[in-house]
């Protein structure tokens, strides 16, 4: 489910964001998808206590969904080599992957394990 389009290669959904022990629910996080890079926004007043995260595309080794325990949404896997994932959480997973499938991003089938 997409917010808006900013241009066919732009594009931004609203969800919530893993970062390491950072976890933002739905639908604090704001992302914003380009062919160079992934850009994480916190919404409703949030912004003034964190600054923008950024994951460069040449960074992402793979992006996968993965279920949630409770069912309830999906994460987004983006995994990056050698480092500890990101997880976008949303509730429209095929819309997200589909998008980023088309500016380019290493969509797979790989498993993620959020804790690593």
């Amino acid at each position: 489910m997409s917010l808006y389009d900013k241009t066919p290669q732009n594009v931004t959904f609203v969800g919530g964001l893993r970062v390491r022990w950072v976890n933002f629910t739905v639908p604090l996080v704001l992302m914003d998808a380009d062919g160079e890079r992934l850009s994480f926004t916190l919404r409703l007043g949030l912004r003034r206590l964190f600054r923008p995260w950024v994951l460069r595309h040449a960074d992402i080794v793979d992006v996968n969904v993965k279920p949630t325990m409770t069912g309830i949404g999906h994460g987004i896997c983006l995994r990056r080599g050698g480092h500890a994932d990101w997880v976008f959480w949303t509730f429209a997973p095929e819309a997200v992957l589909e998008k980023l499938r088309q500016l380019g991003y290493p969509v797979r089938g790989a498993s993620c394990d959020p804790d690593a």
